[in-house]
């Protein structure tokens, strides 16, 4: 099993959502997470030997998860349909579709040396996923 950083926008969490509609959405239910929006849209690339997105994340991620997903405590008052969803693993994936491609891409940093090994493990993964169904075939032929 090789090593993947797992920071990147993965549709496979919510297929066929607009991320940014779906953020919007978000941000009425909590208008804090728009400063945090503002605060990704900051991040610039400052020049020199290296930039890496994902180091930039981590800090927004911080502020992020007080706010939204799985690490999220309902407030006293709050409403309990926007606690169920701010508070859902779907707002925190919505969110981080929305926010990390807002980020300069990484330049120069470790992230670029994995991309191959996250390329080869997905190809690995697909493999072993459909040999059940290639197996199954061919003992049905």
């Amino acid at each position: 099993m090789g090593f993947v950083l797992p920071f990147r926008p993965c549709a496979r969490y919510n297929p066929g959502v607009d991320a940014a509609a779906a953020f919007a959405e978000l941000v009425e239910l909590d208008p804090e997470l728009g400063r945090i929006e503002a605060e990704a849209r900051a991040v610039r690339d400052p020049g020199g030997e290296l930039f890496c997105a994902n180091h930039a994340w981590f800090d927004i991620k911080d502020g992020l998860r007080r706010r939204i997903g799985v690490w999220r405590r309902p407030r006293a008052g709050e409403d309990p349909e926007a606690a169920r969803r701010l508070g859902s693993a779907e707002a925190f994936e919505t969110a981080f579709q929305a926010l990390y491609p807002l980020l300069p891409p990484c330049r120069g940093c470790g992230c670029q040396i994995f991309e191959p090994h996250r390329e080869a493990d997905a190809a690995l993964r697909a493999e072993v996923r459909s040999a059940p169904q290639r197996d199954a075939r061919r003992g049905a032929g």
